[in-house]
């Protein structure tokens, strides 16, 4: 029962980061990815640490009710590197 709940966690965790950026590639957003001093290395902020866990404290109380989990886990961070990809 125990991997079966770190199962779901480990999917529900990838779904919402895919769904995050598949979000900005719809409204034509990279999250940082670019080549700066070395056209061998890019730079991409895309990375697991740019992710915070939402505290179920901080969800909506619309979307809340008592003793049911935040609609989601996680809350993207670190946009300053953040362009939309025309510009």
């Amino acid at each position: 029962a125990q991997s079966s709940h770190l199962a779901h966690m480990y999917g529900r965790l990838g779904y919402e980061m895919g769904f995050f950026h598949g979000a900005l590639g719809a409204f034509g957003y990279s999250w940082g990815l670019f080549f700066d001093h070395n056209p061998c290395e890019p730079h991409c902020n895309a990375h697991p640490n740019n992710f915070c866990v939402v505290a179920a404290s901080l969800a909506s109380e619309d979307e809340l009710r008592p003793g049911e989990p935040a609609p989601q886990y996680l809350a993207a961070l670190d946009f300053d590197m953040a362009y939309k990809k025309d510009e």
